[in-house]
């Protein structure tokens, strides 16, 4: 997990970059970006009245017991870890509220007998649900590859398609 403070090295012009397997938080108006969603689901969670965010990309939807959950592999332990950290962050548990995007079907595998990127978002909402955390907005499926990015200040994300097309949640 990351956080930053807009005194950190590695936050370019409080843009903050979240790769697979990893979740961030940020605040304070810093942004979190996230590129190339395919089958992978990005979990963002936020608080806009405390202007904190958080977001995760997790690349498997859950993690099998024993396994190593830590960090944002699996969307279920994803989930649970990143509202965790959003509220460690000063952001209100009942203020919380998740937007869901990615799993595309960008390359099918016969053998699995399921879509990754479909159980990576059941596991996703699935989690949020039990946590309490509902789902404001989605931008799930299809067959394109997406970028993320969060605004922690206003809890504005934006998700812009492989095909150029943009929406604003």
């Amino acid at each position: 997990m990351k956080t930053f403070d807009n005194d950190d090295v590695s936050v370019v012009e409080d843009v903050v970059q979240v790769g697979f397997s990893e979740y961030v938080t940020a605040s304070r108006g810093q942004t979190l970006l996230a590129y190339g969603l395919g089958s992978c689901v990005g979990i963002v969670v936020r608080d806009a009245d405390a202007g904190v965010a958080g977001m995760a990309v997790a690349v498997l939807p859950e993690a099998d017991a024993g396994a190593d959950s830590i960090g944002a592999k699996y969307a279920d332990t994803a989930a649970t870890e990143l509202v965790e950290a959003v509220v460690d962050q000063g952001a209100r548990y009942q203020h919380l509220e998740a937007v869901v995007v990615g799993g595309a079907t960008i390359v099918e595998f016969d053998d699995l007998g399921t879509d990754v990127g479909e159980a990576n978002v059941a596991a996703a909402r699935s989690q949020l649900d039990n946590l309490g955390v509902g789902v404001a907005a989605e931008d799930v499926g299809g067959d394109q590859g997406r970028v993320v990015r969060v605004d922690s200040a206003t809890g504005a994300v934006s998700v812009t398609r492989a095909d150029g097309t943009r929406r604003d949640r």
